[in-house]
């Protein structure tokens, strides 16, 4: 009789294992990125597609909550896990989130399932959590990208970053990689970053906080006025919102404001006289 109930116990348990080690959240699958206090963070080896023709990687993220990212996310303790399938393109290095999965341990509690005409492309924050996804997979499956010009956000991301001026919330810069000086017209485009200061980032009570912003500004250097071209937010939770320009016009620069600091030292720096 025991021996028989011992044999049920055991073929009971390798079910039970065999379910888990097939199913997708085995850890097996799973290839550790990196961790910070909010949560640990992996991509799933087994659901990864890659097209090289297209530039695209499609890939399962799952996103472990610390138990301060419990506290954050999730006071309740309802979800200490996600599951976000991502689609980056490579090249451009812009990405979307196609779906995602709130779970606590493997059942999911709610999902997150945008129409595709609402997914929008976003940029990936440099240093962000998509950022260690992406370079962590483009490193493990040997990928290359092959950066164009017109590749202007991922490039002045990476370097260039000239500091102008501070007010009392910001710290400012301009970027002189890829500034644009056309002395015939005597205009300049150039992106300008405008960085929260620290003591002011602990005020702000959003989930997101925002962490900096990115302006491309065309400056008439002659006339002292200025078009914002393209903004961008960027917060501390790695989320991007772009904001489309529209009706764009001349503003006038008033004398000892930002743009009027900036434009001066991007005209000091280069030599330019008005």
């Amino acid at each position: 009789m025991y021996p028989q109930r011992n044999f049920r116990l055991w073929v009971f348990i390798i079910i039970i294992l065999s379910l888990i080690i097939t199913s997708p959240g085995y850890c097996d699958d799973w290839v550790y990125v990196n961790r910070d206090i909010m949560f640990s963070y992996y991509y799933n080896k087994k659901s990864i597609d890659i097209n090289r023709n297209s530039n695209l990687i499609k890939v399962w993220i799952k996103f472990i909550y610390t138990d301060e990212g419990k506290k954050f996310f999730s006071p309740n303790n309802s979800i200490d896990n996600e599951l976000s399938l991502i689609l980056f393109d490579y090249n451009k290095k812009i990405y979307q989130q196609l779906k995602t999965d709130y779970c606590h341990l493997s059942d999911i509690i709610r999902t997150d399932h945008p129409d595709i005409n609402d997914i929008k492309w976003e940029y990936i924050k440099p240093e962000s959590v998509q950022d260690e996804i992406f370079i962590k997979i483009l490193n493990d499956y040997k990928i290359k990208r092959s950066v164009s010009n017109g590749n202007l956000i991922d490039a002045v991301h990476a370097r260039g970053w000239v500091h102008a001026v501070d007010d009392d919330m910001f710290l400012f810069y301009y970027n002189d990689k890829n500034i644009k000086i056309d002395k015939q017209s005597k205009k300049i485009e150039v992106w300008v970053k405008e960085e929260l200061l620290e003591k002011e980032r602990g005020k702000i009570k959003s989930a997101d906080k925002l962490n900096y912003s990115l302006t491309l500004v065309l400056f008439d250097y002659n006339n002292m006025k200025s078009q914002e071209l393209e903004f961008i937010n960027y917060f501390m939770s790695g989320l991007i919102k772009n904001h489309e320009m529209k009706n764009i016009e001349w503003a006038d620069i008033s004398p000892g404001d930002v743009y009027d600091k900036i434009c001066n030292k991007i005209l000091k720096d280069n030599n330019i006289q008005r």
